[in-house]
C-alpha cells in the first residue's frame, strides 16, 4: 500500500510505500506535530481491505517519534 499525506494544503509525502509498525511520513523534519503508523496482525503488509478487522491507523506524538522541540 501507498499513502498521500498532506497538511495544511501542503503535500508531505506522496506515493509513500506503508510498511508495518513503521511511520508513514518518511523524514523527522516532516514529523515535527507527529506521524502516523499502520500496526498489523504479525507485522503483515498493510492492506486496505483489513482497516478495522486486523489492521489499525496510529498516530504517533512527537515525543513517540523521537522529536523534542
Amino acid at each position: 500500500m501507498a499513502a498521500d499525506v498532506s497538511r495544511d494544503g501542503v503535500v508531505l509525502a506522496q506515493g509513500q510505500r506503508i510498511v508495518a509498525g513503521h511511520p508513514i511520513l518518511p523524514y523527522r523534519y516532516l514529523s515535527h506535530q507527529g506521524n502516523f503508523a499502520i500496526l498489523t496482525r504479525d507485522d503483515e503488509l498493510p492492506w486496505w481491505e483489513e482497516f478495522g478487522s486486523s489492521q489499525t491507523l496510529v498516530y504517533l506524538t512527537p515525543e513517540e517519534v523521537g522529536i523534542n522541540d
